[in-house]
């Protein structure tokens, strides 16, 4: 059998003309046979697998979302940071309550400063007395608490703080100074 030199398709002697095409490949010439009889065929070039592009649709949500998770993080952890900072300026205010023994009145005051509190009982009537009756080291551990420790050994006690809406009044629990539940101190 011969080839068609247009088309390369096997010509058909009986009919003299062009037989089916018996070569399924889109080049024109059929293939040479190798010693086996088989064809060699080009290698067959594959479209992109949807796995591929999945893979690529994935990384991107992924690296996504690890971006949003860090800079809320971040977010949060400013937020934290300026909470604690505008806590330690609040608390640097004098904060005071007035109490009666007997029909006598006296002023309990916390003086907070960068790292201590000091608990003072000051007779503002005679003023007769100004005495500190304790002193204890204090951290802001988050925007509503702090860790007071009444002793260099001691592991120290977490005490949660609220103020009012105008920022008047300090609602410490527990207690700081008394067996109490919780205290509540005035800045005037």
């Amino acid at each position: 059998p011969q080839n068609c030199p247009e088309c390369g398709s096997i010509l058909d002697e009986q009919k003299n003309e062009t037989a089916t095409n018996t070569n399924p490949s889109p080049y024109p010439y059929p293939y040479p046979q190798n010693n086996v009889g088989y064809a060699y065929q080009p290698p067959v070039q594959q479209a992109k697998s949807s796995k591929t592009w999945i893979i690529v649709v994935v990384a991107v949500v992924a690296a996504i979302a690890v971006v949003v998770t860090g800079a809320i993080f971040v977010y949060n952890y400013i937020e934290k940071e300026n909470g604690k900072k505008e806590l330690g300026l609040l608390l640097r205010r004098d904060w005071s309550r007035i109490e009666e023994s007997n029909g006598v009145y006296y002023t309990l005051e916390l003086d907070f400063s960068e790292s201590l509190i000091k608990y003072n009982f000051v007779d503002e009537i005679y003023g007769l007395y100004n005495e500190t009756i304790a002193t204890y080291k204090y951290e802001v551990i988050s925007p509503d608490e702090i860790l007071v420790k009444r002793t260099n050994s001691d592991a120290g006690t977490v005490y949660s703080l609220r103020f009012n809406d105008d920022e008047t009044m300090m609602i410490m629990t527990p207690s700081l100074t008394d067996s109490e539940d919780k205290e509540y101190w005035y800045y005037h």
